[in-house]
């Protein structure tokens, strides 16, 4: 029997949204994170202006995309969620892994726009993690969403709230060698449960 969170640390298909062919940017970095982790499932990048990035054929919008998506990574700014979350929610994406920070940590502007971003992802069933999170892994297929950090397998999960705690574990952990992990999380501002007036 399967646990409701399995799709989520072990996708079949990630899209990259706002998959990017510069090495400076965060959607080419998930890429290459992807590719390190040696991810087992499909790798799916989303940018209208490019063909290829990486050996892996981009597509212009998640709608052209053939088959399921399990799990969206948003690399795309704040600003954008909205309307990338209702595009993941017309496509059938399962969940969403929202990189971006300037939400209500930033700004009274920020917490109505994470607000917006719930409301969205409520109305079509996508299961948020984020938003200003440093991402997500699952190690039984490869499924390394953490920007910036190796994760030396093993059998610990680990859950953080702070995005710096997680790298400073992982930092930790890769130069003392006496963890390694089978799944890790950061959930930064955990937008699902905090916004509670949309329940």
């Amino acid at each position: 029997m399967s646990h409701p969170h399995d799709t989520l640390f072990n996708p079949g298909t990630v899209a990259v949204i706002g998959a990017s062919a510069d090495p400076t940017k965060r959607g080419y970095r998930a890429i290459t994170a992807l590719m390190r982790g040696k991810y087992q499932g499909r790798i799916v990048p989303i940018n209208p202006r490019e063909k290829e990035i990486l050996g892996h054929t981009c597509y212009a919008e998640l709608t052209d995309v053939p088959g399921e998506i399990d799990v969206a990574l948003v690399c795309t700014p704040a600003a954008t969620t909205p309307a990338m979350l209702e595009k993941c929610g017309r496509k059938g994406v399962r969940a969403a892994v929202l990189l971006a920070g300037g939400f209500s940590e930033a700004s009274e502007a920020g917490r109505v726009l994470e607000e917006q971003s719930v409301a969205v992802a409520r109305q079509y069933g996508v299961r948020l993690v984020g938003p200003n999170t440093n991402g997500i892994c699952g190690t039984r297929v490869g499924f390394t969403a953490l920007g910036g950090y190796d994760v030396p397998l093993g059998h610990i999960a680990i859950v953080a709230n702070s995005a710096n705690m997680m790298g400073s574990v992982l930092h930790d952990a890769n130069f003392f060698g006496h963890s390694r992990f089978s799944a890790a999380l950061s959930v930064g501002n955990s937008s699902e449960e905090h916004t509670s007036e949309l329940q």
